[in-house]
């Protein structure tokens, strides 16, 4: 995944956690957000799980 759409996808993440909570959070919401594939959001991070912890760390 390149720089930008790796900032992009992070910061997506970052506000569909913090608006919907991590079981509100959809990886479909992420990828929109982001202008992405869902798919290459799942070929980046192996799951939510990893989303968030991609997110806590940053």
């Amino acid at each position: 995944m390149r720089r930008e759409t790796r900032r992009r996808a992070l910061a997506a993440a970052t506000e569909e956690f913090a608006e919907r909570g991590y079981a509100g959070a959809t990886g479909a919401r992420i990828a929109e957000r982001a202008d992405v594939a869902v798919q290459t959001l799942y070929s980046a991070w192996a799951g939510k799980r990893a989303m968030l912890r991609a997110v806590m760390e940053t």
